[in-house]
């Protein structure tokens, strides 16, 4: 209902407070200053008469207003005459504040076309007019004043609605399955009319479309001046399709207009630009401010070199485009720019796509400053989206770049297009790829395909660097100046294998039985290739053999020592090479020699080592450390290999291996030289020659050293007794 109850609150108000209201006639119609006095505001001062300019207003609608009764007669004019005087009457009030609501009150609820007509006429700001019927309106409808229309899910037809200048509508439908049509036959005149004004569409269905030199929704204007602005054109919800007119827009401004602020939030939103008109965009020969696509799904075409999204041909552009990172778009344009610039265009603007766009058609670079953000795709068809725009630009102008952080699926990139950011030329043996995005399956790429397989190797991928890189791989580099980063690839094997089992090394005894050992090849998947015996080129040193029968290889040495096998075969055209370490060894210790360093002498000690050799003469190197040394004097000092010798004599050392096997080794050992004492000191008495003679043979008997013994036999003491005295007598028997 439109709200006049602001009107009523005075007279309401001073009823409930008593307040003296004009008595009338039971049949009399209310005289002005009773409808004044029911109608006005209350001043300041409670007492205070009201003016002659506050009664007219009210009374003009109380007598032009129809009742709520439709068969009422109207109240006759009131005169001076028939005004009868004013006297306080509370009990006859109620009547007259009746009469004043059905005067002033209007539906909010439309049914029919008369009812909406009015309704929108004499709105006030901040109505909300609800349909209650399917209504169709024959002539255009023009709104008065800031409102909403609820379509409440019923379905309005009408040539076009026109929204006042400086005036903002809002379509609704507050129920589902609401309609509004407006296609206009009138020259200039758009389906909805939104020059200078301002229009918010949240939701129902939406069809709009205008009349020659006229948007489909927004401008309307007139031939050879400044056409139609598109005004503030906001779109939230609802499905929505506008269809432009000739030079027009389909949303945005009509030939010669200018388009202003158009944002697309959400909903799904079909524009299509007359002949020469853009799909959203501006209108003939004129540029546009700004549009914002956040949200939604949006399809624009542009026709006669109309943009898609941008300007209308032979249009300046120098606007701004944004499609948000929740935004779908698909545009196009017969000859004009898909978003951009119109077909013989000048001026720059700016595109930044951080949503998904799909172009399927020709993109000019020359008229529009590119960007692709980390959010953005630029690319084909959702049925094929690898084939995207065709990317040109004017090799007159510098730059024609696109700068790109996102992904672009382009058909064809003109020569004088520099794209920077994610473009690369991934090069392999087997071909190369470009790319836009930041890798190769983003860019809707595959890897150069496998090179041809090599022997019985397997392809294992492609590597950068020593990096792997696959279709997901994100590619290292950034393109600074347009030209393309450029990544080579390796190709990565896994190679086939010749080897011996065991692997690596054997050792084996000399002259022993032989070793058997397993010669083969395995492809790159690990599975063995069968390879004849006679096809393996051996290379075995001296003193080894390396034969195969029925049991397989086996391997003899002849002497000790080490040695590499190789064994070469051929697959597929590729060599593949085992090796094996051998190492030949003598057998067991079978026998051992001794020998020692120092002197074997009474108390000195000497250092035992020990040599060996196997049972067929083959050295097996010093087993000092192998072997336990053994003395047959109990007093010797054995520590590891050195032996002390107290006593001199005869000693027969034996050495022990830790097998079993012993040798021995006699040591004589020699007395110590004897050491004089004191008493022999040259300072003695001389005595006489045979004194000096028996004492000379004494110091000889009493210097003998020990033999090994520490108290000698008696037999041995007697004799050298009988020796001395024989010596004495012959000594005598010459002084004689």
């Amino acid at each position: 209902m439109l709200q006049r109850r602001h009107l009523l609150v005075p007279a309401v108000l001073a009823l409930l407070l008593g307040s003296a209201v004009p008595a009338v006639a039971d049949d009399a119609p209310p005289t002005t200053e009773a409808v004044a006095e029911a109608t006005v505001e209350p001043t300041t001062e409670p007492t205070e008469e009201p003016t002659a300019e506050a009664t007219e207003e009210p009374t003009a609608e109380a007598t032009t207003a129809p009742t709520t009764d439709p068969t009422a007669e109207p109240s006759p004019e009131p005169t001076a005459e028939a005004a009868p005087a004013a006297q306080p009457n509370r009990a006859r009030a109620p009547k007259a504040v009746a009469k004043q609501l059905e005067a002033v009150a209007a539906p909010s609820t439309v049914t029919t076309a008369t009812a909406l007509t009015d309704a929108l006429s004499a709105c006030e700001s901040g109505d909300v007019i609800t349909l209650g019927a399917d209504i169709t309106l024959t002539t255009a409808a023009t709104t008065g004043c800031d409102l909403t229309l609820d379509l409440a899910g019923h379905a309005l037809v009408v040539p076009s609605i026109v929204v006042s200048a400086d005036r903002h509508l809002t379509i609704d439908d507050s129920a589902t399955g609401g309609t509004l049509t407006a296609a206009s036959s009138s020259i200039f005149e758009a389906g909805i009319q939104v020059t200078d004004a301002r229009l918010t569409i949240n939701g129902g269905t939406i069809s709009a479309t205008g009349a020659r030199y006229a948007a489909g929704i927004g401008g309307g204007g007139e031939w050879g001046n400044d056409g139609g602005n598109s005004g503030i054109i906001t779109i939230n919800g609802g499905t929505v399709t506008a269809q432009g007119g000739y030079y027009s827009a389909g949303i945005g401004a009509a030939g010669w207009g200018f388009g202003q602020v158009i944002t697309i939030n959400g909903g799904t939103v079909t524009a299509d630009g007359g002949d020469g008109g853009a799909g959203i965009g501006s209108g003939y020969n004129r540029p546009f401010e700004s549009i914002a696509i956040t949200g939604g799904s949006v399809t624009a075409a542009g026709h006669g070199g109309g943009a898609g999204i941008g300007t209308s041909i032979s249009s300046d552009t120098g606007g701004s485009i944004s499609i948000g990172a929740g935004a779908q778009v698909t545009a196009d344009s017969d000859t004009g720019s898909a978003i951009g610039g119109g077909e013989h265009g000048a001026g720059r603007g700016t595109v930044s796509i951080n949503g998904t766009a799909r172009v399927t058609g020709t993109l000019d670079t020359s008229m529009s400053t590119f960007s692709v953000g980390a959010t953005g795709r630029l690319v084909g068809s959702t049925t094929n989206e690898a084939a995207g725009p065709r990317l040109i630009g004017d090799a007159q102008l510098n730059p024609n770049v696109v700068h790109n952080a996102g992904v672009i699926a382009p058909t064809s990139v003109a020569p004088e297009v520099l794209i920077s950011g994610h473009h690369y030329t991934v090069v392999a043996s087997t071909g190369t790829v470009t790319v836009y995005a930041p890798s190769i399956e983003a860019g809707f790429g595959a890897l150069p395909a496998a090179p041809a397989r090599r022997g019985v190797d397997v392809f294992a991928g492609w590597s950068h660097g020593g990096d792997p890189i696959g279709a997901t791989t994100t590619l290292p580099g950034s393109s600074t100046d347009g030209e393309p980063v450029t990544i080579a690839l390796d190709a990565d094997w896994d190679e086939g294998v010749a080897s011996f089992d065991p692997a690596g090394s054997v050792r084996l005894i000399a002259g022993n039985d032989p070793v058997d050992l397993d010669l083969g090849l395995v492809d790159g998947h690990g599975d063995p290739v069968t390879v004849d015996p006679s096809d393996w080129d051996l290379s075995v040193p001296a003193d080894l053999d390396l034969a195969h029968d029925a049991d397989g290889w086996h391997l003899t040495g002849a002497r000790p020592g080490s040695a590499t096998i190789t064994a070469t075969t051929e697959a597929a055209g590729r060599d593949y090479t085992a090796t094996l370490e051998v190492t030949v060894t003598a057998g067991p210790v079978a026998s051992m020699d001794l020998d020692f360093a120092g002197q074997a002498k009474q108390g000195e000690t000497i250092t035992m080592s020990v040599s060996s050799t196997d049972a067929r003469g083959f050295d097996t190197g010093d087993v000092t450390d192998d072997v336990t040394f053994t003395s047959s004097v109990a007093s010797d000092v054995i520590d590891g290999n050195r032996i002390t010798f107290p006593h001199a004599s005869p000693h027969i050392v034996t050495a022990t291996h830790a097998n079993g096997t012993t040798a021995t080794l006699r040591v004589e050992v020699t007395p110590a030289a004897a050491t004089p004492t004191d008493a022999e000191s040259t300072d003695a008495e001389p005595a006489d020659a045979g004194s000096t003679g028996r004492q000379n043979d004494e110091k000889a008997t009493a210097a003998l050293a020990d033999t090994g013994s520490a108290t000698s036999p008696w037999w041995l003491a007697a004799a050298l007794g009988l020796v001395l005295a024989g010596a004495a007598v012959v000594r005598r028997a010459q002084r004689r």
